[in-house]
């Protein structure tokens, strides 16, 4: 007999809309296909591109100035399988070269490395690549779920079931491995989450040791315990929680000290905002998955949630938690966590905070809608790189929602849509005068009143990001265009 999602801890609620519930060994078999999809790309396809592109480079001679190196060991590459017999060999060092000197001019130069029928393929794989880890992510993330979840909390009373969130959330504190999908993992070699291993390259920690921490906790225990227990109204608990962080975030407390007070903070927390304030200052200092942690602990305050003001903190946060999953690619999460927000606002009785959690869910729903799209249009491209409704599909996504501007303006050239055709040819010509930057952004200033919702306000920060290059480069713009383009950048920042 199948579990539903509930039972499981991944997967979709009854509201969930993005597919139907996977098990752990569909996930395998998933991560499987996905994982051979991106060999095939990785190790394939896209040296294949790197090398047609380094052999055009060579032939013409383009940017050999600028590489002079790669150039000359192509030229001895060649020359020594010349005077010898050719072989495999041979041939394989030589593919070799081309393939590092494609690569190394593709990395500065990109879609002007070359032309668009040699250099578009390498852009597709790279953002093929993209999408292909981004499933990785959300697939290891739902994995995840099955080895983790703690047991499902009885709803036995109010002190009882207080007692069972806060076993739950030390355990993700303590179990918590900011899992990165394989492939990150093996290209960093981090060690995340292991007592005594070095710490990320952030700067952040991994977790103290066990013993550190138990010492750590049965001190803070004894200095604040009588604090603890006097804690009672949700604003005494409050005030004991801010105590505990500003004492954590001094420069000279020892680690295992901090993540005890951190601990200490969420025994005492007062609903679902606190909670997640603490999650966001122990990400600070320790390597963890924020995303996973504080959307553990906005499912249990859920449960504890009995006043309306208690109701709109989980909504709230649950809300804001959607978007951050749906960056991620984490639809699953994203879905789980807009029905919480839904119900959780349903019960406050909030009519702003409903209307709010409609609208994200909205865009939740926008961005899994595109993310399919975009997947599809790039299988199209795969076959017809000069496809232009693929183009442009790809194109919006990887520009409007995955904030990929390198990736999805070499498909917006080639686009059927006339305005972005136009608009991402005056990006790719990478304007350094201030007048031509300021044009641009007025550009897209304009296109974004045509358009609604996640894509104007894309567009609109795009055309701030070009005012704000404009302020900055020279000629120095007219003073009235300086505040005009100054109090644009004003209006798109407070619009959100």
């Amino acid at each position: 007999m199948n579990r539903s999602p509930s039972d499981s801890g991944i997967g979709l609620s009854a509201k969930g809309s993005f597919g139907a519930f996977s098990s752990k060994a569909d996930l395998a078999t998933q991560r499987k296909a996905k994982l051979t999809e991106r060999a095939e790309v990785h190790d394939v396809t896209l040296p294949q591109a790197y090398r047609e592109l380094g052999k055009n480079i060579y032939q013409t001679g383009h940017f050999q100035t600028g590489f002079p190196e790669l150039f000359e060991h192509v030229r001895r590459r060649i020359e020594r399988a010349q005077q010898s017999q050719a072989n495999a060999t041979s041939k394989a060092k030589i593919d070799h070269a081309f393939e590092v000197l494609g690569k190394a001019v593709y990395e500065r130069h990109h879609n002007q490395a070359g032309p668009f029928e040699i250099v578009t393929p390498i852009t597709y794989d790279l953002a093929r690549l993209a999408l292909i880890d981004g499933h990785l992510a959300s697939i290891d993330e739902a994995m995840s779920k099955h080895l983790v979840t703690p047991r499902r909390i009885a709803i036995a009373g109010g002190v009882c079931l207080f007692a069972a969130v806060f076993a739950g959330l030390i355990f993700v504190f303590n179990n918590d491995r900011s899992a990165k999908p394989p492939v990150q993992q093996a290209a960093s070699g981090s060690q995340a989450g292991n007592p005594g291993q070095p710490g990320a390259d952030d700067g952040r920690l991994p977790f103290p040791s066990e013993k550190e921490r138990k010492e750590a906790a049965a001190q803070v225990q004894s200095e604040y315990g009588d604090a603890i227990k006097s804690a009672q109204t949700p604003d005494e608990k409050r005030e004991l929680v801010d105590e505990f962080i500003a004492e954590a975030s001094a420069d000279d407390v020892a680690p295992a000290r901090r993540f005890a007070l951190l601990q200490a903070a969420m025994k005492v927390a007062p609903d679902a905002t606190a909670a997640v304030s603490i999650v966001d200052e122990t990400v600070k200092g320790f390597e963890m998955d924020a995303l996973r942690t504080k959307t553990t602990a906005v499912e249990r305050f859920s449960k504890l949630a009995r006043t309306e003001e208690q109701q709109e903190a989980v909504a709230a946060a649950a809300a804001d938690l959607m978007l951050q999953a749906t960056d991620r690619g984490d639809f699953e999460t994203a879905q789980k966590l807009a029905d919480l927000a839904h119900e959780a606002a349903e019960q406050s009785a909030a009519a702003g905070l409903i209307q709010d959690v409609a609208e994200k869910t909205q865009q939740v729903h926008a961005s899994r809608s595109a993310y399919n799209s975009s997947e599809a249009a790039l299988e199209t491209l795969a076959r017809n790189p000069r496809d232009a409704a693929a183009n442009t599909t790809a194109g919006k996504y990887h520009c409007f929602v995955k904030d990929d501007w390198n990736s999805g303006l070499p498909m917006l050239a080639f686009s059927d849509d006339e305005s972005l055709k136009a608009l991402s040819s005056l990006e790719l010509n990478k304007p350094t005068e201030s007048t031509r930057q300021a044009t641009l952004g007025d550009r897209w200033f304009a296109e974004a009143q045509k358009a609604s919702g996640a894509t104007r306000q894309a567009m609109l920060r795009r055309a701030a990001f070009w005012y704000r290059l404009a302020l900055k480069s020279q000629p120095a713009l007219e003073s009235k265009t300086r505040r005009r383009l100054q109090e644009r950048i004003s209006d798109i920042q407070s619009a959100g």
